[in-house]
């Protein structure tokens, strides 16, 4: 199992012609878990210990590489929106099949 898998069910999800609001949340979860574990692994062919550590973004936001801060701030972004997918029902755009899609899209440049 890879991070890409995770992104490559998210564009599925997405791409569902019957894309409910559930479908549009799990995809834009499995976007971010997707990125996470593809960051996750850069960090550790790096020499970083992320084992155990949850979120890499932080890793990935300190200075000195340009790639990896925009890497970040990305990273960071998906897990806001997984947020809101996962725990704020009220967030409506969640459910949205064209936020979900900008997600995975996010996911797919990491």
């Amino acid at each position: 199992m890879t991070g890409n898998e995770f992104i490559e069910l998210a564009a599925r999800l997405v791409a569902t012609r019957m894309a409910d609001e559930a479908s549009m949340c799990t995809a834009i979860g499995r976007a971010y878990y997707g990125a996470f574990h593809l960051a996750t692994s850069f960090l550790n062919e790096l020499g970083f210990a992320t084992v155990g550590h949850s979120e890499p973004h932080q890793f990935l936001a300190e200075p000195g590489n340009a790639k990896a801060k925009h890497a970040g701030i990305i990273l960071a972004e998906l897990q806001s929106a997984r947020i809101k997918a996962d725990y704020r029902l009220d967030f409506v755009r969640a459910g949205s099949q064209p936020f979900a899609k900008q997600q995975v899209e996010c996911a797919f440049r990491l």
